[in-house]
């Protein structure tokens, strides 16, 4: 380890105790915390899957592993778990997210039922042609095939920009 790494190492370790003396948790622990304990202590996940019989997980595209972990042990019970999520649409790796949770879900749940949204309300048809496109170039995905009843739409032009400032012009 160089400096900076045993300083951080430092710090983290003071953070946790800190954390431990206030009896509190940050956001990360709320999500592996309750997934140690589900794994240490049956009851305790028994109890939970009982007063969550029902789970319903909105953008699941953008769900990280802790997350995925969590509503698996949750609903593995009852099995009575909805996600949506649209896998063409995952935005948030920086954060964390995994896209091979929603891939996984359809493991993990065989006997799912899926169904496709695949009507676009908002884009005209040459948009989601072009969309259409770029995502069928995807190495992995959940095949789909986006129509939508608006207009054709004005032609399409491509615009490089070198900086965000450029974008936003």
């Amino acid at each position: 380890k160089n400096d900076f790494e045993k300083k951080l190492s430092l710090v983290y370790k003071e953070y946790q105790n800190i954390l431990k003396r206030n009896n509190a948790m940050d956001f990360d622990d709320l999500l592996v915390k309750p997934t140690e304990l589900f794994n240490l202590n049956n009851d305790i996940l028994q109890k939970y899957q009982e007063r969550f019989k029902y789970i319903l997980v909105d953008e699941y595209q953008d769900t990280n592993r802790a997350q995925y972990f969590l509503v698996r042990s949750l609903s593995n019970r009852y099995k009575n778990i909805s996600i949506v999520g649209d896998d063409a649409q995952s935005i948030y790796k920086w954060r964390g997210a995994e896209i091979q949770n929603i891939f996984d879900f359809e493991n993990d749940f065989s006997d799912r039922q899926l169904f496709r949204l695949e009507q676009n309300y908002r884009s005209t048809k040459k948009i989601l042609a072009l969309a259409d496109d770029v995502i069928k170039k995807n190495k992995k995905q959940i095949e789909k095939n986006l129509w939508t009843e608006n207009e054709d739409g004005e032609k399409i032009h491509l615009i490089e920009c070198l900086t965000d400032r450029e974008e936003g012009i």
